[in-house]
């Protein structure tokens, strides 16, 4: 009896001790769980976002979709930010590096998550641009339709800023922003950054204006040249972008997987290809639009009659004629 309740102390003891080791190793790997969650190795957020926005900048967009990502990851950071910094990679996706899969599956997470985000306006019209760029017209023009019954035009053209009798709207704003080069943009995509923008830009721009209408500078010869050759040069790049850029198709991925393999060895040494799909895509639509531009020439080409005269440039020959009707 006496050994029987000394083997039952035995075995309690090492009963206890287990679940004591068990504890003690439970409250260990919580304790550097927690010090991992709150980021303890892992270097300051805002140095972080600094990198991310430097590689934007100088044009490594995959490198600095990646750091975007892994940043959002950290759940130190603030919802604000945290709203800002997806905002900024959607556009990333969408604007630099045409993954339109990417950019519409981050405007949706935005619309989702964060429904009072600030961006509302700017990212259902983005969502119909993607939908379009993805070839879902059907989902395009139906979210088209929803968002204008919804918001209609004249909401976004709500009046921000007044410079004497002349009102700053929304619209102006959003359009001047947008004419930024991709660099500037993530600068002034905060409400308070485009605060800024308001009234060290637009404000000073139209302030400028006032003073050039009051001397009657509009009325200046140089003014009417210069405005003649200010909108022919708008018509043509808008004529470009029309019939060169925009006819461009979304790359497949068989596409830039063919580029990928004829230049992995030479371009994108050692590189995988997920690494540089970013200057894949670039590539491509920088081929494409240039097979498109020497289509579209040799149309317009035949479509008009052109003349040479060598003489006017002091050259000893006669005219030269080519195009239409020749």
């Amino acid at each position: 009896m006496e050994k029987s309740n000394k083997n039952r102390n035995i075995m309690g003891f090492i009963t206890i001790t287990a679940i004591s080791f068990s504890i003690l190793l439970l409250v260990v790997i919580l304790f550097k769980l927690g010090r991992i969650n709150k980021g303890e190795g892992v270097e300051d957020i805002d140095k972080a976002i600094t990198y991310a926005n430097n590689l934007s900048n100088n044009g490594l967009y995959s490198e600095a979709a990646y750091e975007y990502e892994r940043i959002l990851t950290d759940s130190r950071l603030e919802l604000k930010r945290r709203i800002n910094m997806l905002y900024i990679l959607a556009n990333l996706y969408m604007d630099n590096l045409r993954d339109y899969a990417k950019a519409l599956a981050k405007y949706i997470k935005l619309r989702t998550l964060y429904p009072d985000n600030p961006y509302t306006t700017e990212i259902n019209q983005r969502i119909v641009v993607c939908l379009e760029k993805l070839g879902r017209y059907t989902d395009a023009q139906a979210l088209l339709q929803q968002v204008t019954s919804i918001n209609p035009p004249q909401a976004s053209n709500k009046v921000v800023a007044s410079v004497g009798t002349r009102p700053i709207t929304l619209n102006d704003l959003n359009d001047a922003i947008n004419d930024l080069p991709e660099s500037l943009k993530a600068k002034y995509t905060t409400p308070q950054g485009r605060l800024e923008f308001l009234r060290n830009n637009l404000i000073t721009r139209e302030l400028l204006y006032n003073l050039a209408l009051r001397e009657g500078l509009n009325k200046e010869p140089k003014y009417l040249s210069r405005i003649e050759k200010i909108e022919q040069d708008l018509l043509i790049q808008m004529a470009y972008e029309k019939e060169i850029s925009q006819a461009i198709p979304t790359p497949t991925e068989y596409e830039l997987k063919l580029i990928y393999d004829a230049k992995k060895d030479s371009i994108y040494k050692g590189k995988k290809f997920e690494d540089v799909r970013g200057e894949l895509v670039e590539e491509y639509m920088r081929t494409k639009a240039k097979e498109n531009e020497s289509k579209l020439i040799q149309k317009l080409v035949a479509g008009e009659k052109i003349e040479i005269y060598p003489e006017s440039l002091g050259i000893s020959a006669p005219a030269i004629k080519f195009g239409g009707g020749e």
